[in-house]
């Protein structure tokens, strides 16, 4: 393992230990209650997030949507759903070129058709411009919350979140509320139920994150109540559970990290390693090994690799192989501050302190995801009540906000995620750039399996299952970016 890393390493130029700068910050919203809950670098430039806006002209709460250029200038924004709530959770690209969302809707008019009772699972897929092309209500005739979402090779989707139905589309839930994870077919309007699997115990158990694995499958991140059902491990009121399934939806791991009850895991990654990365948080964290530790890293079976004691919203692994986590905390803006703040921290490869930025204003600031920009920075994004120090331009209450993080461009930093498009991303075989590239295939050892110039396509065919790196370079041979790819 320790060789792996140092190769890996050796990648990337040299490291900039310093602390960012603010480039921009934007406030987004109405004079109302508005938020940010997902963001991720768009097809071509700029940047498009998701969250909720109660500033339209439809019901309570409207899904909201708004799509920006690289400084964060709003393109486009649009509202969607009926005379009841809606909220987006969470925004996928499509092979397409568009995107799929998964929130929660209470209605059964305006752009909503199909829901079950008192809330499903929302999900939606737009043109790049935003149009809906089809959307679909998923769930029972209790309450059923769609919290994330990601297309997978075939061109399908998987979507996890929670269920308290056990009627409709959902069948087996083991008590009052169960994980619930849906894999959708890949045809035009997403309208068949491949599989759906209700995850849990007698207890309440809730999904919070999920990300796609290299084998097809998927694993799930949240809570569980009891130890019962499929919850193997004790519990004690309610600790994180993190699940592993297959392609067909089979369960085939699953492990509890315990704490001292009311504790919940949020966000996961896969890592370049082929394990996965967690972050959540954990009630009377201490720097003890491995108590109650809120960012975990685990293997590919789900073993235990190392912790450390920080709480999180959301993780990413960077471009240099370390992390970057992103925080809710009180203080630290002064001396005086005592308001929640955004609390970003880069970590290198073993979970060790780069940096830290400190971000906000003298009210609550409420992050709740980062990622790593194409020019090496970092965006965050959330939602903001202040309209001073590091926030201007609050619209009234709460607003969506995003703020971007940079480097001196006098310095080196680490290697930039390239912004072309990649996929699909996994893979079974034929893998696209959006324009012709300089790529090297690598595994995870450091080993060059194949170089291409001035390709658009590759093929994985005659590859393993698992993780590889596209390592992009220009004409001269410089690393212009690197990407993980996994086939499955």
């Amino acid at each position: 393992m320790k060789y792996y890393l140092l190769i890996v390493l050796s990648f990337f130029s040299t490291f900039s230990f310093a602390q960012p700068n603010i480039q921009w910050q934007k406030c987004y919203g109405s004079l109302t209650n508005d938020a940010i809950i997902d963001v991720i670098n768009a097809h071509n430039v700029g940047y498009i997030s998701c969250g909720y806006t109660t500033g339209c002209a439809g019901g309570s709460l409207d899904a909201w949507i708004i799509r920006t250029d690289n400084a964060g200038n709003i393109l486009w924004q649009k509202c969607y759903g009926g005379s009841g709530s809606e909220k987006f959770q969470s925004i996928c690209k499509t092979m397409d070129g568009g995107y799929v969302l998964v929130g929660t809707s209470t209605s059964n008019d305006g752009d909503v058709t199909g829901v079950h009772g008192s809330g499903d699972f929302w999900v939606v897929k737009i043109d790049s411009a935003g149009t809906i092309k089809w959307q679909k209500a998923l769930g029972g005739t209790l309450s059923d919350i769609g919290r994330s979402i990601q297309q997978t090779s075939d061109g399908g989707y998987i979507i996890a979140g929670i269920t308290l139905s056990n009627n409709g589309d959902v069948t087996g839930n083991h008590g009052t509320s169960d994980c619930w994870v849906v894999k959708l077919s890949g045809d035009d309007f997403g309208n068949t139920i491949v599989w759906q699997k209700a995850l849990g115990s007698s207890g309440d158990d809730f999904a919070f994150g999920m990300t796609l694995t290299p084998d097809g499958g998927c694993i799930v991140v949240g809570t569980a109540g009891k130890a019962d059902g499929d919850v193997s491990q004790a519990v004690t009121f309610g600790n994180w559970w993190i699940v592993k399934l297959s392609s067909t939806g089979a369960l085939q791991w699953e492990k509890s990290h315990l704490g001292k009850g009311a504790d919940e895991a949020f966000s996961v990654a896969n890592t370049f390693d082929g394990g996965y990365i967690i972050t959540g948080t954990m009630n009377n964290t201490t720097t003890a090994p491995n108590q109650y530790h809120g960012l975990l890293k685990l293997t590919s079976n789900g073993t235990m690799q190392w912790s450390k004691p920080i709480n999180g919203q959301w993780v990413i692994q960077t471009a240099d192989s370390g992390y970057a986590v992103i925080s809710l905390q009180k203080g630290q803006k002064t001396q005086t501050d005592v308001s929640d703040n955004y609390f970003i921290r880069k970590l290198d490869v073993n979970g060790d302190s780069v940096w830290l930025k400190v971000v906000g204003g003298s009210a609550n600031d409420k992050p709740t995801c980062i990622l790593q920009t194409v020019d090496g920075g970092y965006l965050a994004a959330g939602a903001t009540l202040s309209n001073d120090w590091d926030v201007s331009g609050n619209n009234g209450s709460a607003d969506g906000w995003m703020v971007k993080l940079g480097f001196p461009s006098s310095g080196l930093h680490n290697v930039r995620p390239i912004a072309v498009n990649v996929y699909p991303n996994p893979t079974s075989s034929t893998v696209y750039f959006s324009e012709p590239l300089n790529v090297q295939v690598m595994n995870l050892m450091g080993e060059v399996l194949e170089n291409k110039r001035n390709v658009k396509v590759i093929q994985m065919d005659d590859k393993p299952n698992g993780v590889y790196l596209l390592r992009f370079y220009n004409d001269s041979g410089v690393v212009i970016g690197v990407k993980q790819l996994v086939k499955n």
